[in-house]
């Protein structure tokens, strides 16, 4: 993402970002194939001609440096003080972006300081998204880390206008490996969900005391929010996909006087979403893998990945229902290595460079031994993953 403390405004500053990113994977584990797919910041000043060059002839993903823009509204998260605060001033902006189809992220709040903050998600769906598919539908957006069953609804309406993919059985597929998807809708709207806003509601982050490290933005909302983001992600649904949304920040900036905004779930993302959707059956773990590892590839015209992950499952005594978030996040900071946030980053993205955040460039990453507390660290899971 771009939002970093002096943020990506050109296709200059995304390909150096990009090496810089490569130059930190040298010396960690992740995937030699990892590809980090650049997004620019936009401000009412961002032209075309920021994208860098753009290929005439692609059919998609047209600028050669950079993959999608991403919108925030001045004021609404970390670092957006850069942000636009009059949309209709990029108006001339989403007509190329359209014309070439460049996708476009949103952080869908506005950010009026009269608004509640708990409202601003519905305020930005219900007034302002509306116009913008009307306006440009041909853009295609994707409205990042929704947290109210509103923008569930809205997306699932609007998609339900599409034409239907064609499936066909796994046994009727001609390879072992082939996803019986068969036929990608040309979607222009889709919706990220992350894991700690299916794990957590506003309860849990004020109630019988503030928890720093469950703020974020958006924040989380009530409890029949989740249980709406819950069923979205383990319905398979082609218009919602897995954004970690991951930000790691030390656990002295998150337990201060004016704490960052920011979970740091990377490392244990996957046992978040299994804890929360509990599939099973085969049946649910596939519409897990939609979710995670396909739709958002299909939605951004990118190759599925080559690699897998196994799941082993242990039989506890008492399980965990659907719809229980309760657990004990660990009191003890996990101390991390520069490598290895690095390499935790990009492995518990599910093989899918356009769901792994860092917020920070390398250069102004911690020092090399930074305490930080990941998400759902000390909490036991009925699963297993091993990565192939």
């Amino acid at each position: 993402m771009p939002n970093l403390p002096k943020p990506i405004l050109t296709a200059p500053q995304a390909e150096k970002y990009r090496a810089e990113i490569l130059s930190a994977l040298k010396n960690s584990e992740s995937p030699p194939t990892f590809q980090p797919l650049m997004t620019l910041y936009l401000t009412e000043q961002t032209t075309l001609a920021d994208f860098g060059n753009i290929k005439l002839e692609s059919a998609r993903n047209s600028s050669e440096s950079v993959f999608a823009a991403k919108l925030y509204y001045a004021g609404a998260t970390t670092n957006s003080q850069h942000g636009v605060k009059n949309i209709a001033r990029l108006f001339p902006l989403f007509e190329q972006m359209e014309k070439y189809d460049l996708p476009l992220s949103i952080h869908g709040e506005i950010a009026a300081e009269d608004s509640d903050i708990f409202d601003r998600e519905k305020i930005f769906v219900e007034q302002h998204l509306t116009k913008l598919l009307t306006r440009f539908p041909s853009l295609r957006i994707t409205l990042e880390h929704i947290t109210t069953k509103t923008a569930v609804d809205f997306i699932r309406e609007h998609c339900a206008k599409e034409d239907h993919p064609i499936r066909k059985k796994r046994e009727d597929c001609a390879k072992p490996d082939e996803h019986p998807i068969r036929k990608k809708r040309e979607l222009r709207l889709a919706a990220t969900i992350t894991p700690h806003h299916l794990l957590l509601n506003r309860n849990h982050l004020l109630s019988g005391g503030i928890r720093p490290h469950y703020y974020c933005l958006p924040i989380l909302k009530r409890e029949s929010d989740r249980l709406a983001l819950i069923e979205a992600a383990a319905s398979g649904e082609d218009c919602f996909f897995l954004g970690t949304d991951s930000a790691p920040h030390s656990i002295a900036d998150k337990e201060s006087p004016c704490g960052c905004a920011g979970i740091f779930n990377a490392p244990y993302a996957l046992d978040c979403i299994l804890a929360a959707t509990s599939p099973q059956s085969k049946e649910d773990l596939e519409r897990i893998e939609l979710f995670t590892s396909v739709n958002g590839a299909n939605f951004h015209g990118l190759e599925l990945s080559d690699s897998h992950f196994t799941l082993e499952k242990f039989k506890p005594s008492e399980h965990i229902s659907p719809a229980s978030s309760e657990f004990t996040a660990s009191q003890e900071p996990e101390i991390v290595t520069h490598a290895e946030l690095m390499k935790n980053g990009i492995n518990a993205g599910f093989f899918k460079p356009i769901v792994t955040h860092t917020q920070r460039s390398p250069e102004s990453l911690p020092p090399k031994i930074t305490p930080l507390k990941p998400f759902y660290r000390g909490n036991e899971s009925y699963w297993r993953v091993s990565c192939q």
